[in-house]
């Protein structure tokens, strides 16, 4: 039964409708006796079996031709409920119009709709859901009982309640979405029953069809239905685009172009697109364009798909916006973009956009506006427990940015449900940031005021280490860095972080790299540093890009980082705004330039890897970034950038190193025409590619025979042929890759003819290129050995080889494809009376063209690396590589 109106609210609506005139009790009668029959008419509730006309939807209250009415219909019901009294026909539909007059016509009522849907109407049900969507913020529904409310009044046939969950559960956002759900409510939809208990209402057939359209679309659009099932979506979705139905072109061609429910035909399906396209139909716009990035069913365009999805025609397509933000970032068509694919994530209808938007912010600190639009929708997926929604959240609270950052408490309270959940990655970032600052320096650091006890802490921990989960190993190693839940003892906590990146978590890596770099925990070594980091930015660390960037400064002793990494990367932060290290301001770089490394790369090198930061970061064109840049460039580098310009047509200008606007002008056309720069394999800084053979051997087998061959090379009563045969195993295990025994020959091939009567000048340059650029540790001063290797060449007229030797090590091995590599060794070169000389006629045999004059000389490099980089590979590495694996196997046979 329900509960009476308040006394208070019964007596103004009372007052409300007394005539102003006296009427008699027949005139009453008749009043209220039409006031009934209009609001019957106009207000009659979907699924009342009290019902007397035909059912009309809330949204069907609503004519917004003619908002009179509406309000007309509101006083007439009220007017019909306070002449019926106890009517709950009546009362509902007074409710639902005044409802649908204003989101506060609800106002002190609730309670009331909350005993109508006690009582069973799925209409009542319904406006509880509604109350929570648009109803005043004070109404007192909240999502759970929304939703409990919406799913009951689904499931009792109720067809707005329907379409409501249908689009809930398929788009979100107050459910976690759930495609099988959707499906589901799209077939109940399909299968509707009468609305009213005489009368059909008056869209129940559209909704019929809509619903089965819907459930077609679902079927062969979303993931998660097998064989059968889509080839039942296929089959309504056909019969209704064939017949003309362009609501379902979308579904239609996704099936065509993904083979669901239908044999594959991308070529149908990309002329299909192009024709819609062609015929101004938004919706196509999308697969067009996604086709045409991947080269189904035709050519790959990527430069057409982009333009199609910054178009008009693109920007009203609800699908654009995560395509345009994937060909912003894949670096196939264009540079990275990671700003715009910030911005047009965020702005995106589809809630894994908006998921996907946040590590973007969280890196770039990119302003999009409006800002608590979006925070909302993440906000609304987290609270419903979207996956990924509630960590992406946080991680934006935790970071600096300007609208969402610095919140470290609201952040801490997004990850609190996730953890009470069972959430192990939410579970172990709580226990992180239960401390303000966990920096190296920070010893013992304030714990907030809801930390938990150490005991829990590191039961928590303890837990997820038992259970191999990497963040807990990171979690372990930064309390142990400064003191906290465990002991302090860096040693400790660099292996607790050694654990964590082993097992792939990127933050580690990063940590680690850190220990490596200042020495704590373990010895520094810039080498495990730099391979860290460069793992982390490989796998997206924007904060190990930062580093490998500020690392380039420290770098001219140790001699580890390429051009790439030093100019071209550190650019592209600059480019792309990069701020939290400096790289925001152009100042930051005026050193790179003014000597250093980079010097050693040559003027058009420098120049080339200034140009390439451009592809991979093309926002950096924008004057606003690229004319402060411009300002800092060395007078040499800009005139070497004009020139290139010129040369590859695109200025027809005199290169001065003005860079003026047609300057600027001819650079964007050149970075459009080269295209993005190609990702660098993390090969070609760390390690020959040349090293892998064909026959690798195991490393046990390589250990015992180096073993055998070091302890026979330490005898003192040798015979002849026994140094022989030990000068033969070394050279077998330096032509297989073998740093000690390489560094054993280079050290010692100028000092002993025993070793160059067996050891050729081109394959002791091949051993001495490989130490120069992998810089082993242990092995101090090989440039001055090298250096005297080569002075030992000249005295026994063996430099041609060494000149043959150095080219095909150039092209087999693609470290010394980089300017600022090889510029760095050939500068030891010059030290050596003949080498420079003898790299120009080697080049010359091997067929490369050569311009300059000096064999060491920045023009004969890039025309070397030029050359590799055409060339290809020799092979002579990889033949000596694959014949030593051969002695080594049977050195290792012949002992046992």
């Amino acid at each position: 039964m329900a509960r009476p109106f308040p006394i208070l609210a019964l007596a103004a609506l009372v007052a409300l409708s007394v005539p102003a005139v006296a009427e008699t009790d027949a005139e009453k009668e008749a009043r209220i006796k039409v006031a009934i029959e209009v609001c019957d008419k106009g207000a009659a509730v979907p699924l009342d079996p009290t019902a007397t006309a035909a059912p009309v939807q809330f949204q069907e209250l609503v004519d917004p031709l003619n908002p009179e009415r509406l309000q007309d219909l509101v006083a007439t019901c009220r007017e019909a409920m306070i002449g019926a009294l106890g009517e709950t026909r009546l009362t509902l539909q007074y409710l639902r119009s005044a409802f649908a007059l204003s989101p506060d016509g609800l106002d002190g009522h609730v309670p009331e709709i909350r005993d109508l849907a006690a009582s069973g109407s799925a209409e009542a049900k319904f406006l509880l859901y509604l109350l929570y969507r648009i109803g005043p913020a004070d109404a007192g529904v909240d999502r759970e009982e929304a939703v409990t409310a919406l799913t009951a009044a689904a499931d009792a046939g109720h067809q707005s309640a329907l379409r409501a969950a249908l689009s809930e559960y398929r788009t979100g956002p107050n459910v976690v979405r759930d495609p099988k759900r959707a499906a589901a409510y799209a077939e109940s939809m399909m299968n509707l029953p009468q609305q009213g208990p005489r009368l059909a209402g008056a869209s129940e057939a559209w909704a019929r069809d809509w619903g089965r359209k819907t459930l077609g679309a679902i079927l062969v659009t979303a993931d998660g239905f097998d064989d059968a099932e889509r080839a039942r979506g296929f089959a309504i979705v056909s019969v209704l685009y064939e017949a003309g139905d362009q609501a379902l072109l979308v579904p239609y061609l996704t099936a065509l172009r993904f083979g669901r429910g239908t044999p594959q035909d991308a070529a149908r399906a990309r002329d299909l697109a192009e024709r819609a396209v062609a015929a101004g139909r938004a919706s196509a716009v999308s697969v067009l364009a996604g086709m045409l990035a991947e080269g189904e069913g035709g050519t790959v365009d990527g430069n057409r798909a982009i333009a199609l999805l910054i178009g008009d025609l693109g920007r009203r397509d609800r699908g654009s916006n995560a395509l345009l933000a994937r060909l912003y970032l894949d670096n196939r068509f264009t540079g990275p973009r990671p700003r715009d694919a910030a911005r047009v994530l965020a702005v995106a209808r589809d809630l894994d956009s908006i998921i996907a938007a946040a590590p973007l912010l969280v890196d770039y600190s990119e302003r999009i506006g409006p800002a608590h639009v979006y925070e909302n929708r993440l906000e609304k997926a987290a609270e419903v427990g979207e996956p990924g929604a509630a960590m992406a959240l946080a991680r934006l609270r935790f970071s600096n940015h300007p609208d969402f950052g610095n919140d470290d408490s609201g952040a801490r309270a997004v990850l609190a449900p996730l953890a009470a959940a069972g959430d192990r990655e939410a579970q172990l970032l709580l226990v992180e940031t239960q401390y303000g600052d966990l920096g190296a320096s920070s010893f013992n650091p304030r714990p907030r005021g809801d930390a938990m006890s150490d005991d829990a802490a590191r039961a928590l921990i303890e837990d997820g280490i038992a259970a191999d989960v990497a963040s807990a190993f990171r979690v372990k190693g930064r309390f142990q860095r400064v003191g906290v839940v465990y002991p302090q003892d860096d040693a400790a906590a660099t292996q607790s972080l050694l654990a964590a990146a082993d097992r792939g978590d990127v933050e580690a890596m990063v940590l680690l790299g850190a220990a490596y770099d200042d020495g704590l925990g373990t010895a520094k070594n810039p080498r495990e540093r730099l391979r860290w980091w460069r793992e982390a930015a490989r796998l997206g660390s924007f904060d190990a890009r930062e580093k490998l960037a500020r690392a380039f400064t420290f770098d001219s002793f140790d001699k580890l980082m390429t051009l790439r990494e030093g100019v071209t990367e550190r650019l592209a932060l600059y480019n792309n705004g990069g701020s939290s290290l400096g790289f925001g301001t152009p100042m930051e770089l005026l050193g790179m330039f003014s000597g250093g490394r980079a010097r050693d790369a040559g003027t058009a090198a420098l120049a080339d890897a200034v140009m390439d930061a451009f592809r991979l970061a093309p926002a950096g064109l924008e004057d606003a970034r690229l004319v402060p840049l411009i300002r800092v460039l060395p007078d040499e580098i800009r005139v070497a950038i004009e020139a290139q310009l010129k040369r590859d047509g695109f200025f027809a200008g005199s290169p001065e190193g003005v860079f003026g606007p047609e300057v600027r002008a001819a650079l964007a056309k050149w970075v459009d025409a080269s295209g993005p720069l190609p990702d660098e394999d993390v090969v070609a800084a760390e390690g020959p590619t040349s090293a892998e053979t064909a026959t690798t051997l195991p490393v046990a087998l390589v250990d015992r025979v180096r073993d055998r061959v070091f302890m026979a090379a330490m005898r003192k009563d040798l015979t002849e042929a026994e140094r022989n045969d030990v000068i033969t195993g070394l050279n077998a295990l330096a032509a297989y890759g073998d740093i000690p025994a390489r560094w054993a020959l280079v050290r010692n091939y100028h000092q002993a003819s025993f070793i160059r009567d067996i050891v050729t000048a081109a394959e002791i340059t091949r051993y001495g290129l490989d130490i120069l650029v992998t810089r082993p540790e242990g092995v101090e001063k090989a440039e001055f050995e090298f250096v005297f290797d080569l002075t030992a060449m000249h005295e026994a007229g063996t430099l041609d080889a060494f000149g043959a030797g150095v080219v095909d090590a150039v092209r087999d091995d693609q470290r010394l494809q980089d300017p600022l590599t090889l510029g760095s060794i050939t500068q030891q070169f010059i030290f050596a009376p003949g080498a420079c000389d003898a790299i120009q006629p080697a080049m010359q045999a091997a067929g490369a063209s050569v311009d300059g004059d000096d064999g060491c000389g920045e023009v004969v490099m890039q025309a070397l690396i030029a050359f590799a980089r055409s060339a290809g590979a020799s092979g002579v590495d990889a033949r000596a590589r694959e014949a030593a694996a051969a002695e080594l196997a049977r050195l290792d046979a012949a002992a046992k």
